[in-house]
């Protein structure tokens, strides 16, 4: 009678202290949390600006630390190699804060300009792809052409253009950047829009997830290949939660079964020297550390789970890819050029946009598409070129 006090006693303070104290504080500004309340849209944008804010300084005081001469040298002699593993494009255009730039793009260059030269596993080439059509002109990628190669498709300005549906607009910047980065010779295209700055180890987990994961992959124990069109490397935070999907609720079951195990061999520890030895007592002491890992997962967020997987490389996961999004996609160069002309002979508009008309595409040609998990970019991107502000401020106030 004692023990069973004692445990029952033990279990009610575990989940006071968990539920009521430690995740409020760990996770109170975690987006995606049930902690995560008290926060008005105005004060997420404004909290957003300034972290953006710091990031631009950041990223422009590490730009400015750099020689102009050695950096355009170092870039110009990449695209200049025989043959490359991998092209990476970033294609942008104009964006403004009122007066001040953005900065997005000068984010996004900085963090590839110090993965590229602390990479070992790719030979490698990048450019920016400067889509602006005017009026006016892209100040900040024309600062930046003074560090890296930029690819300017409208150098005098185009009314035509400025002017056109900004869905077919972004379906035929995209195109044209994604047929320039095949001009060069190369395996991979990495197209990555201006508002998406990769992880400093994004080329240590795409090294690891194509060899063992797109390429090749695991098949009764042995690496086999695998024919693949392309592989995104985002997927919206705010549609990664848990659902009623059954893959889902599988994971949640296996957060249970391995937490409910764990919890069961940490009270036979604890508690060694009484009796624990029934089935019964075992059955629930397991059943009450599996739902207990399950109330953890499901209130911190699945997003925030996740998170754990960014320890290695080597925990990152693929799945089929979803229509949505395209801030970041690695392509394989000979499907790529299938469809880059296949877009360059369809018409985007607000029912069919960029990405969902290469998901058709793919579909319909039996290609793969995969998406890897979690995020391999940080989508930076408060306001929009095609839907201004964005309505989920929260992502861009508190980074993962």
């Amino acid at each position: 009678m004692w023990f069973e006090r004692t445990r029952r006693n033990h279990v009610y303070v575990t989940y006071a202290l968990t539920f009521l104290v430690i995740l409020p504080i760990l996770f109170r500004n975690s987006p995606f949390s049930l902690y995560f309340v008290g926060w008005s849209k105005q004060r997420l944008v404004e909290k957003a600006t300034d972290v953006n804010e710091l990031k631009f300084r950041e990223a422009a005081r590490y730009l400015s630390g750099l020689d102009k001469d050695k950096s355009t040298a170092f870039y110009g002699s990449l695209l200049q190699q025989d043959a490359v593993d991998l092209t990476v494009a970033v294609v942008t255009v104009n964006r403004s804060g009122g007066k001040r730039s953005l900065g997005y793009l000068t984010q996004v260059v900085a963090e590839l300009d110090k993965m590229f030269k602390a990479d070992v596993h790719f030979k490698k080439a990048m450019f920016i792809c400067n889509t602006f059509a005017g009026p006016g002109q892209h100040e900040e990628a024309e600062d930046l052409a003074r560090y890296f190669p930029v690819e300017t498709r409208f150098p005098r300005g185009n009314v035509e253009h400025a002017i056109r549906d900004i869905f077919e607009k972004e379906k035929r910047d995209y195109v044209y950047c994604l047929q320039k980065a095949l001009q060069y010779p190369t395996n991979h295209v990495i197209m990555i829009e201006d508002d998406a700055v990769p992880r400093r180890d994004m080329l240590d987990i795409l090294k690891h997830v194509l060899d063992t994961r797109v390429e090749k992959r695991y098949k009764s124990g042995e690496l086999v290949v695998r024919d693949w069109a392309y592989v995104k490397l985002f997927h919206p935070d705010r549609w990664l939660g848990y659902t009623r999907d059954l893959l889902q609720i599988i994971e949640l079951i296996s957060i249970g079964v391995v937490g409910g195990s764990l919890y069961l061999l940490a009270s036979l520890l604890l508690f060694r020297s009484h009796d624990l030895s029934s089935l019964r007592r075992k059955y629930k002491t397991f059943l009450c550390g599996a739902l207990y890992c399950i109330l953890v997962a499901v209130v911190i967020g699945r997003q925030n789970v996740h998170a754990v997987q960014r320890l290695s490389a080597y925990f990152y996961s693929v799945s089929p890819a979803p229509d949505c999004c395209s801030p970041a996609i690695l392509f394989n160069a000979e499907t790529a050029i299938e469809i880059s002309s296949h877009l360059a002979t369809t018409t985007c508009n607000s029912r069919l946009s960029l990405d969902l008309a290469m998901s058709q595409f793919a579909h319909a040609q039996g290609f793969t598409t995969l998406l890897v998990q979690p995020n391999v970019v940080r989508h930076i991107g408060l306001i929009s070129t095609l839907k201004g502000v964005s309505d989920v401020p929260e992502q861009f106030a508190f980074p993962p």
